[in-house]
C-alpha cells in the first residue's frame, strides 16, 4: 500500500506540471471574440451635456467615457479615425488567494477587455440556431456590442434592454435608439445587410466560407457615399470614401503594423498617426494543496499567458505625445491627453456584486499645476432591473451634485447642492416603460418650475410632438407651446413636417434613399412663401443652391419670384481632393436672366485645407486675393490679407496659440498657458520697445479669479457656485475727493438658469430683474424704483413693453416673426403707431407715427436699391464688389449724389458730394495703415487738400 500511494503521488505530481491551464492563443490565430456589453455600458452611451462628471466620468457606470478623432483623411467625403474608449467592469476580486485571484483577473481580462476601439464594427459573428433564426453580435463604431435576433424578417435585441434609450444630449431621435437596428439575411447567408439605427447601411460579407466569419465589405452612408473596407484574408489594410456608384475614390486611410505592439494608419492628404501598445504577461508558478487519496499533498500549477494589448501612447497629427497608463486592473489611472490631462483614484461599490468604480478624479489645478482631487464620488449603485440608484460627487469647492438613476439604468434626476448642503437647482427626467425620453423639468431649490419640455412619439422614437411648458408670457402662469413634427419611415429618420404653433410649416424632400434635402418650403398652411432647392451630381455632390420667394412647388415656375439667390458649387475633377469645392458662384435673378454677383475659386494645401481664394466680381474679373498657411494640424500659421500684408501665427503642441504678429509686424502678442490650458499671460511687445502685459489666475474649478493689467491693477472675482457666474467684482480701489481709497465692488444673485437677478453697484444702489422661461426679462426695477416690464407671446416674441415713464409699446407679428405693428399707448389709450409691410425677404413699407409712409425696393440679390419718403427718392449703387457707392437723393435742380470709393477691406477711402452737374460739393479721403488705423484724412476745401494725419504706437 505504501508502495501504491507512492506511485500514486508521484503520478499526479507530474500531472500538475505537464498539464497547466491553457494560456492565451495568439490572436494571429485565433478570431478576438468581442464580448456584450452590460446595461451600465450601454447606458453610458446616452449621455447630456451636464452629465458627465469632469467631461469624462459617467456617474452611473462610475467609469471613463470619452473618444479621440486621431486623423481626418479630407476628402468630397472625409474618413475620421476615431478612437472610443470602452473600460472594463472590473470586479473587486475573483477568489481570495492573491495568486490565484491574479490568474483569474488575466482570465477575465482576456475575454472581456475591450479598451480603445477603432472602426469595432468591422466584424460580425451570427450563431445559427434551428436553420429558423440568426443570432448575431453587432458592434457599433464606438465599441458598444448588442446581441440580435434575426427570425422571420424581424430583427430584435436579445434580452432586457435596460438603458437603451433615443435621446443624446437631451435631444430625442430614433437615429439613437439600437432597436431600430434592422438586420438582413441575403445571398443564402453569404451577405448580411445590417441598417443602423442612424441609417447607416453596412454591408458584411463571408470570409473564406466560413459560416460564422463575416467582415465589413462597405458602409452607404445617410448621404449615400460609400465607405468600403479593404482586407488581406480578414485583415483590414485600408479604407476608402468613395461615390455612390464606387467610381471614385475620395479619400484613403491605410493601416500599418510596425511591429505587434505598434500600428500606424496614413491618409491619403499625406498625415500620419501611430498607436503604441504595451502588453502584459501573467507568468506565475502556484504552488497549493491539495487532496490525493485523502491525503494532503503539495501541487504545483504553473500558468503563462498574455494580456490584449493595452494602447499606451499616441502619435496623431493633433497632439503627438499622448500618454495614457493603467493600474494593475487595466483600469486607466492616468491620461495625458491633448484637451484632457486627469488622474483618477478607483474604489469597490456594492451592486449587484462588488466592483470598481472611480472614487476621485484629479485634475492639474493644484500649486504648480500639481493634481488636485477635483470631484470625490460615491456610488449606491443602481441594479438592473430591481434597484434604483445615487451617484452623489462633492466638489472641491463644496457644492455637491447628486445623480438618481431609475432601475432602467437611466437618468432619473439631477440635483445641485451649495456648500451648505441646500438644494439649489433640480433637473428632472420621466421615461416611457420603453426607455424613450417622456419630459424634461427644470426646477429651482424650492420646485418652482423653470421649465418643462414633453415628447409624444411615432413608433421609432422620433418626436412629433414636442410640448414646452413655464412661465412663457411673463405672467406668472404656466402656458404651454407646441412644435409638432412628422418624420420618414423607412429606416433614416428625416424630418419631413415642423409645424410650430402660431407659426409657419416647414415641410423638406429629400434625395431618394438619402439625408440630402432637394427642397424646403417655408408655407403659411398651404401658402408657399420661401423656397429653397438643392441640386446634387450623380456622385451625390451638392452642386447648386436655390432660394426664392416663388409660390409654386415647381422649381423653374417664377412667377411671383421677386427675388432668386443661386450659389453654383463647381468641383474639382481630379486627384488630389476629387469632387471637393473648386470655385462658388454667387448668382442672382434679375429680369429672368442670371447675373454674376461673386465667384471665389479655392487653392488646397496639401492636407485639404483652403490656401488660397481668389475673388472674382460681378463682370468675372479678377478683384483680389486671401492666402493662407496651416500646420498639419489645420491651426492657421499665416494669412495675407488684398494688399499682401502677412499675419503670423504660432502654437504649443497642443494647438494653442503661443504668439501672433500682426499685418504690420509691429505688434507680437506671446500667450503663457498652464498644464491644464487655462490661459495664464499675455505679453504684448511692440516695435517701438512697448511692453503691455497682463496675467491671469484661476481656482481649482477653473473660474478667472484675478486679472493683473499692465499697471498692476489687480481687478478680483467671486463666484456662484452652482452657476459659475460672476458673484462678487472688485475692481481696483479709486481715490476719492479727500484722497481716500476707495473699493469699487459690485455684487450680483443669479437664478437657477444663471440669470442675473440683481445687480449692486459699487455705490449700492440695486437694479432687480425677473425672466420668462427663455430667459428674457419681464420686469427690470432701478434702483429710483422705476419699473420697466416686458410680456411675451408663447413664441417667445415680445408682446408689449412698459418703459420707466408708463410709456407702452405693444407688438405685432407676421406668420415669419417680423413686427408689422407697433402701438403706443399711456394711461391705456393709443396715441401713436407704425406699421410696417414686407414681402417674403424684405421691408417694403414703413408708415412711423406721423403717419408718413416710406417704400422701398430691392434687386435681385436682396441690396436696398430705392426708397421712397414721401414723395423723396433715394437711389441705391452698388460696385462690382457688392459694395455701396452711390446714394442719390432726388430734389429735382437740388439733387445730390453721395459717392464711396472702397479699398479690398471694404474701408471707405473716399467720400465725395456732388450735385447733379457734377460739381463737388463735399470731398473727404482717408488712408489706411497696415493695422487699420485712420493714417491720414485728405479733406478738399477750395480745391486745396489740407491733410490731417495720424501716428500710431504699436498698439
Amino acid at each position: 500500500m505504501s508502495r501504491l500511494f507512492s506511485i500514486f503521488y508521484i503520478f499526479f505530481s507530474i500531472l500538475s506540471f505537464i498539464k497547466p491551464l491553457s494560456a492565451y492563443p495568439n490572436e494571429d490565430n485565433t478570431k478576438e471574440v468581442i464580448p456584450i456589453s452590460t446595461p451600465e455600458q450601454i447606458s453610458s452611451y446616452y449621455k447630456s451635456s451636464d452629465f458627465l462628471i469632469g467631461d469624462v466620468v459617467n456617474p452611473l457606470s462610475g467609469s471613463l467615457c470619452f473618444s479621440n478623432t486621431d486623423l481626418i483623411a479630407k476628402g468630397a467625403q472625409n474618413i475620421n479615425l476615431t478612437r472610443y474608449y470602452n473600460p472594463p467592469y472590473m470586479p473587486y476580486r475573483f477568489l481570495s488567494d492573491p495568486d490565484w485571484n491574479e490568474e483569474k483577473l488575466y482570465e477575465y481580462i482576456r475575454d472581456v477587455y475591450k479598451g480603445w476601439r477603432v472602426f469595432s464594427h468591422c466584424e460580425l459573428t451570427p450563431t445559427y440556431n434551428d436553420g429558423s433564426k440568426i443570432i448575431t453580435k453587432i458592434a457599433e463604431p464606438s465599441g458598444l456590442t448588442l446581441e440580435y435576433e434575426i427570425s422571420k424578417g424581424q430583427t430584435k435585441i436579445i434580452g432586457d434592454q435596460y438603458g437603451i434609450s433615443n435621446i443624446q444630449n437631451d435631444n430625442p431621435s430614433g437615429k439613437y435608439d439600437f432597436r431600430n437596428t434592422k438586420v438582413t439575411i441575403c445571398k443564402n447567408g453569404h451577405r448580411i445587410i445590417v441598417l443602423a439605427a442612424d441609417g447607416t447601411k453596412r454591408y458584411y460579407n463571408r470570409v473564406n466560407n466560413s459560416r460564422y466569419n463575416f467582415c465589413l465589405e462597405k458602409e452607404v452612408l445617410p448621404n449615400g457615399k460609400v465607405i468600403r473596407y479593404n482586407y488581406n484574408g480578414n485583415r483590414l489594410i485600408s479604407i476608402d470614401s468613395m461615390d455612390p456608384k464606387e467610381r471614385f475614390v475620395y479619400a484613403t486611410i491605410s493601416l500599418h503594423s510596425i511591429s505587434d505592439l505598434s500600428k500606424k494608419y496614413s491618409s491619403s492628404c499625406q498625415k500620419e498617426c501611430f498607436y503604441n501598445n504595451d502588453q502584459r504577461t501573467f507568468e506565475k508558478e502556484i504552488i497549493y494543496t491539495k487532496k490525493v487519496l485523502g491525503f494532503d499533498t503539495k501541487a504545483r500549477h504553473f500558468n503563462r499567458f498574455p494580456s490584449p494589448h493595452i494602447l499606451s501612447s499616441v502619435n496623431s497629427p493633433f497632439y503627438k505625445n499622448e500618454i495614457i497608463t493603467y493600474d494593475k486592473k487595466f483600469l486607466m489611472d492616468k491620461y495625458l491627453g491633448k484637451d484632457l490631462i486627469f488622474t483618477c483614484e478607483y474604489a469597490p461599490f456594492q451592486g449587484s456584486d462588488y466592483h470598481f468604480r472611480i472614487k476621485k478624479l484629479y485634475l492639474p489645478v493644484g500649486a504648480d499645476d500639481s493634481f488636485s482631487p477635483v470631484y470625490d464620488i460615491n456610488y449606491d449603485p443602481a441594479i438592473a432591473g430591481k434597484k434604483e440608484g445615487l451617484t452623489s460627487v462633492k466638489n472641491i469647492n463644496g457644492t455637491i451634485t447628486k445623480y438618481y438613476i431609475t432601475k432602467n439604468l437611466q437618468i432619473g434626476s439631477i440635483q445641485d447642492f451649495d456648500k451648505d448642503v441646500s438644494l439649489k437647482r433640480e433637473k428632472v427626467y420621466t421615461w416611457l416603460n420603453n426607455g424613450w425620453l417622456s419630459s424634461i423639468e427644470l426646477k429651482d431649490g424650492n420646485g418652482k418650475i423653470f421649465y418643462k419640455k414633453a415628447y409624444k412619439y411615432d413608433g421609432f422614437g422620433n418626436p412629433i410632438e414636442e410640448i414646452f411648458t413655464g412661465d412663457l408670457k411673463g405672467n406668472s402662469k404656466l402656458d404651454s407651446y407646441s412644435i409638432v413634427r412628422k418624420f420618414s419611415q423607412e429606416g433614416l429618420n428625416l424630418l419631413l413636417e415642423e409645424k410650430k404653433e402660431d407659426g409657419p410649416l416647414t415641410i423638406y424632400q429629400y434625395l431618394f434613399g438619402t439625408n440630402l434635402i432637394t427642397e424646403k418650403y417655408t408655407q403659411d398652411n398651404e401658402c408657399i412663401l420661401l423656397r429653397e432647392f438643392y441640386e446634387y451630381d450623380d456622385s451625390n455632390n451638392l452642386i447648386k443652391k436655390i432660394e426664392d420667394d416663388g409660390s409654386s412647388l415647381e422649381k423653374n415656375d417664377l412667377q411671383k419670384v421677386f427675388q432668386r439667390k443661386i450659389t453654383k458649387y463647381n468641383l474639382r475633377q481630379a486627384q488630389p481632393f476629387l469632387h471637393m469645392i473648386e470655385s462658388i458662384e454667387e448668382k442672382y435673378l434679375e429680369n429672368g436672366n442670371e447675373k454674376l454677383f461673386k465667384r471665389t475659386c479655392l487653392t488646397y494645401d496639401k492636407w485639404g485645407n483652403v490656401s488660397k481664394e481668389d475673388i472674382y466680381d460681378a463682370n468675372n474679373s479678377y478683384s483680389h486675393s486671401i492666402n493662407t498657411t496651416y500646420n498639419e494640424r489645420g491651426d492657421l500659421l499665416s494669412k495675407t490679407n488684398p494688399f499682401n500684408d502677412k499675419a503670423t501665427f504660432e502654437y504649443d503642441n497642443k494647438g494653442r496659440e503661443i504668439q501672433s504678429v500682426n499685418y504690420s509686424h509691429k505688434l507680437t502678442t506671446n500667450k503663457e498657458y498652464d498644464t491644464k490650458g487655462r490661459l495664464k499671460k499675455i505679453i504684448k511687445t511692440g516695435s517701438d520697445g512697448i511692453i503691455h502685459t497682463n496675467s491671469n489666475e484661476y481656482d481649482e474649478s477653473d473660474n478667472l479669479i484675478q486679472k493683473i493689467d499692465r499697471f498692476g491693477n489687480r481687478t478680483r472675482f467671486e463666484y456662484d457656485l452652482i452657476t459659475g457666474n460672476v458673484k462678487t467684482k472688485t475692481n481696483p480701489p479709486v481715490l476719492s475727493i479727500n484722497n481716500a481709497s476707495l473699493d469699487v465692488i459690485t455684487n450680483s444673485t443669479y437664478n437657477a438658469l444663471g440669470l442675473e437677478t440683481s445687480f449692486i453697484d459699487a455705490n449700492g444702489y440695486i437694479t432687480k430683474y425677473q425672466y420668462n422661461t427663455y430667459g428674457s426679462p419681464i420686469e427690470i426695477i432701478h434702483p429710483n424704483e422705476a419699473k420697466e416690464t416686458f410680456r411675451y407671446n408663447k413664441n417667445s416674441k415680445l408682446q408689449s413693453y412698459v418703459d420707466q415713464e408708463g410709456l407702452e409699446t405693444r407688438y405685432d407679428y407676421d406668420i415669419l416673426g417680423r413686427v408689422i405693428s407697433k402701438s403706443y399707448y399711456f394711461d391705456n389709450k393709443e396715441i401713436a403707431k407704425e406699421s410696417f409691410k414686407y414681402d417674403s425677404y424684405h421691408l417694403i413699407q414703413k408708415i412711423d407715427k406721423e403717419g408718413n409712409v416710406t417704400k422701398y425696393s430691392y434687386d435681385g440679390v436682396g441690396r436696398k436699391i430705392f426708397e421712397n419718403f414721401q414723395g423723396r427718392e433715394t437711389t441705391f449703387k452698388y460696385d462690382n464688389l457688392g459694395r455701396l457707392n452711390l446714394i442719390c437723393k432726388e430734389n429735382s435742380e437740388n439733387t445730390l449724389y453721395i459717392n464711396y470709393e472702397r479699398d479690398l477691406l471694404d474701408r471707405i477711402r473716399k467720400e465725395t458730394k456732388t450735385d447733379r452737374t457734377g460739381k463737388i460739393l463735399f470731398e473727404i479721403a482717408y488712408t489706411y495703415d497696415k493695422d487699420g488705423n485712420r493714417e491720414s484724412i485728405i479733406r478738399n476745401i477750395n480745391d486745396k487738400q489740407p491733410i490731417e494725419t495720424f501716428a500710431f504706437d504699436s498698439f
